[in-house]
């Protein structure tokens, strides 16, 4: 459950960030024999996601696994290491009230901007990341600041979580 959930964080991050990726289904006998030498490459098996990079030569050389992506993801420097494109982020302040009649519709996000908490860290800029590459229309709040303390209150209460 926990590989799944890396993979598909893994290719969200490779999306927003707009690198070219194929993928190669480990677990398909037909990718059996290139799957060994990926493997054999890394020097890690049975262990995913891993990132490779492939030259125009077709060399191919370990870049690294599921924490390494995690790590150059949050120093934001994929595009740096992998290619592709700086995201132009979704993420827009919040007005302090939205009305139907002051804008058209959209996800409303509550987050944190002051977490220290990595995973919760990490969740957000998951959850943006869908967003974005999905070009889903949304605004943030950050519910860690005091002038949003009324309506993330409301958004406490409608959701029943807190």
């Amino acid at each position: 459950r926990e590989t799944v959930a890396n993979q598909q964080n893994a290719l969200a991050i490779l999306d927003v960030n707009q690198v070219n990726y194929e993928t190669l289904d480990g677990a398909d006998q037909a990718n059996r024999e290139r799957r060994n030498e990926l493997f054999t490459i890394s020097g890690i098996r049975a262990k995913y996601p891993q990132f490779f990079k492939v030259g125009p030569d077709g060399n191919t050389i370990f870049w690294g696994d599921w924490e390494q992506l995690q790590f150059t993801n949050d120093s934001n420097e994929i595009v740096s290491q992998l290619g592709g494109t700086k995201p132009q982020t979704g993420t827009r302040p919040a007005p302090e009230t939205t009305t139907a009649s002051q804008s058209s519709a959209h996800v409303l996000v509550l987050v944190s901007l002051q977490s220290f908490n990595r995973e919760v860290v990490q969740n957000q800029q998951h959850a943006r990341a869908i967003l974005d590459v999905n070009k889903v229309n949304y605004q943030t709040l950050d519910g860690a600041d005091p002038s949003h303390k009324e309506r993330r209150n409301e958004l406490f209460e409608i959701s029943g979580v807190r």
